[in-house]
């Protein structure tokens, strides 16, 4: 790939939450933009919010290349209609790791100054 890691607002078409949250036309076409950047630059990580709802998915552009992993992540507690989780709206990114993502929860929530 040649790109690590994509930070958006919304999400590529192809990644699925789960939920039809982003199915109505008025979110097409940027979907649709951010799948062309997905399938030219194939990134090993897709990560962003919009739908206020956590997921993960796995997008395959191509069997022949790695697929994307695409992380939703979730809303913040003054956003949130529901049920809220600390851990569903933080990812970090350790760049340094062989397994770079993990949700924040606990006290490392809590040194950040999350809600928990």
């Amino acid at each position: 790939s040649s790109l690590d890691v994509v930070f958006s607002h919304d999400k590529p078409r192809a990644a699925s939450p789960g939920i039809a949250l982003s199915d109505g036309p008025e979110f097409r076409a940027n979907q649709l933009r951010l799948q062309r950047a997905l399938v030219a630059h194939r990134p090993a990580l897709w990560i962003h919010g919009h739908l206020h709802h956590r997921y993960t998915d796995t997008v395959v552009v191509d069997p022949q290349s790695p697929p994307t992993r695409v992380i939703g992540l979730g809303c913040d507690p003054d956003a949130a209609r529901g049920a809220y989780r600390p851990s569903d709206a933080w990812c970090l990114l350790d760049l340094e790791q062989d397994q770079p993502v993990r949700h924040i929860t606990g006290a490392v929530a809590a040194r950040l100054g999350a809600r928990t």
